[in-house]
């Protein structure tokens, strides 16, 4: 009886163990994809920014933009040395 209880509880306990780490893993990459960035909106501008003001972003003389991480991937941008150290 003792045995039978055990296995039962290990066997419920993977589940919820599997579970969990799947929520976890869908929740890391949905934020990964919502993350927001700042760009220099600026033709010579080749840097994303964590926050709106970094320094790197102080010589920025056009609009400051907040958008996806993905999407300044995807435009050409790369990470701001000072503020992804």
């Amino acid at each position: 009886m003792k045995r039978s209880i055990i296995i039962t509880w290990l066997l419920l306990a993977g589940i919820c163990v599997s579970n969990s780490h799947e929520a976890l893993t869908q929740e890391s990459t949905l934020s990964v994809q919502t993350e927001r960035v700042y760009i220099c909106v600026s033709k010579n501008a080749k840097r994303y920014h964590c926050t709106k003001k970094c320094k790197g972003l102080r010589n920025c003389k056009h609009e400051i933009e907040a958008v996806a991480l993905e999407d300044a991937r995807k435009r050409g941008f790369t990470p701001c040395k000072i503020c992804y150290r």
